[in-house]
């Protein structure tokens, strides 16, 4: 489970005053809502949709952590709903200003593979 960098009862009133972390929050889940349709639309598809902490967990996987030891990180597959697919660069820049952290443009990488 991943930790909110505040506390998540918060979030719609953060929301609604325009707090940036919120916004870039919203839309995560958004793009994750995107991903979950497509996913559930696929006859192959047995795991279900994505939700958005998902998605940032798997997103987690990839960035360095400070002994340098997660360098080979999760994927997201969902039967072949995701052959071809390549993470939105959107997505990193909403990350960064979620978890309000510097994602370095080489740490940006696709996390979607297929099952094929």
């Amino acid at each position: 489970m991943m930790d909110h960098p505040y506390p998540i009862e918060e979030h719609d009133a953060r929301r609604m005053c325009g707090d940036p972390q919120a916004l870039a929050y919203e839309w995560i889940k958004g793009y994750a809502a995107n991903l979950s349709a497509r996913a559930e639309d696929d006859t192959y598809n047995r795991r279900g949709g994505i939700t958005a902490e998902e998605l940032i967990e798997t997103a987690m996987t990839h960035l360095p952590t400070e002994d340098d030891s997660n360098r080979w990180g999760d994927y997201l597959i969902r039967g072949g709903t995701f052959e071809g697919e390549s993470t939105d660069p959107v997505f990193w820049d909403k990350l960064a200003a979620f978890l309000d952290i510097e994602i370095p443009q080489t740490d940006r990488g696709n996390f979607f593979s297929c099952s094929c």
